[in-house]
């Protein structure tokens, strides 16, 4: 693997421009320190001013995009929810910032460009991106195990926007919160959110109706309100929790499972995650029917033996993969391969 020593002050030029213009992603700069991150606060109405975004995520972002160039960066690492361009309610601002991002990926110099598209569902970039552009990787939030991508594009489930602050900056941040927290747990299982129906036939067929999904699960999952600053908490003090299908795959609610440490018994996806068998919940966890979902959670309520197995290996695979070192060193990996 080519050296990628982050800490090095013998370069003369930063190692990474981030270009985040939702602020989907001030997290990356976790994971690679030597960096400067760039957005905007103008590119949604509902984004914080950069006081706010100061005091949420403390450090400072750049506003001026003329100074993202290989002159002052080696690399170059861009965020964007690329869809959202095509979509019959995209905005002009998104249109040029679309537009101002191709720019940077056709711009020479840089050594390498990753591309982060943490858009909800699974299309395929290669009718949006020039995904032949020489030293570019794309990393996809939504990368279906069913679907053939170019050989440049590689999942990346990690990235969702979120209040306050972004899911991986709260995995991070949050990670061992509720580690210790595995006894005198309620021996129920839970689910709060919204309920909707989601039909994008814009290109794609993308449709989902949560209303039919938690009908599946209703009878059995406690649905107790909470204000989002207490969820987590709330989640932490079930042995189980529900991850119904909804607004993007994944979403938000199957990261704060992990970070409450409650037993996934999650609706089936076809989402392939970058570790191990690319299965995040085990398929023997995850249903597709009301009589699936009852018998899942009876079986695992009945045999603590199979619950302690379930969850000492999802507990297993959040403390293994869902830390800054594991991040980096896949990303790195697959960058930095040798030819």
């Amino acid at each position: 693997m080519e050296e990628n020593n982050l800490s090095s002050n013998s370069l003369a030029r930063k190692m990474y421009a981030i270009f985040d213009p939702c602020q989907h992603a001030p997290s990356m700069t976790k994971l690679f320190p030597d960096s400067d991150y760039f957005t905007y606060h103008t590119y949604r109405e509902y984004h914080p001013t950069k006081e706010e975004f100061i005091s949420t995520y403390g450090f400072e972002y750049k506003e001026d995009i003329s100074k993202i160039n290989s002159i002052n960066y080696r690399n170059l690492i861009i965020i964007f929810p690329t869809f959202d361009n095509f979509k019959n309610i995209a905005t002009d601002n998104e249109r040029l910032t679309y537009n101002l991002i191709l720019g940077m990926i056709r711009q020479t110099g840089f050594d390498k460009i990753l591309y982060f598209d943490n858009y909800d569902f699974d299309y395929d970039l290669k009718d949006y991106l020039p995904l032949d552009t020489p030293n570019l990787y794309v990393f996809k939030r939504c990368y279906n195990k069913t679907q053939k991508y170019s050989k440049n594009v590689f999942s990346f489930p990690f990235l969702i926007w979120g209040r306050p602050k972004d899911i991986m900056w709260r995995f991070i941040e949050s990670h061992d919160s509720y580690k210790d927290k595995v006894v005198d747990r309620v021996d129920k299982i839970y689910w709060s959110g919204s309920l909707f129906i989601h039909n994008n036939e814009l290109g794609y067929q993308i449709y989902c109706n949560r209303y039919d999904n938690y009908n599946m699960i209703s009878e059995d999952v406690e649905n107790v309100p909470v204000p989002a600053n207490e969820f987590i908490s709330k989640l932490s003090s079930y042995k189980f929790g529900a991850d119904m299908s909804g607004l993007g795959n994944p979403n938000c609610r199957t990261l704060e499972l992990l970070i409450s440490r409650a037993l996934v018994i999650q609706q089936k996806n076809e989402l392939q995650w970058p570790f191990e068998d690319g299965f995040l919940v085990p398929p023997e966890l995850q249903y597709n029917s009301k009589e699936e979902f009852k018998r899942i959670l009876s079986d695992l309520k009945q045999n603590s033996e199979k619950y302690n197995y379930y969850i000492s290996e999802q507990n297993r695979k959040f403390d293994t993969y869902f830390t800054i070192d594991w991040l980096r060193d896949y990303i790195n990996s697959i960058i930095f391969e040798k030819k």
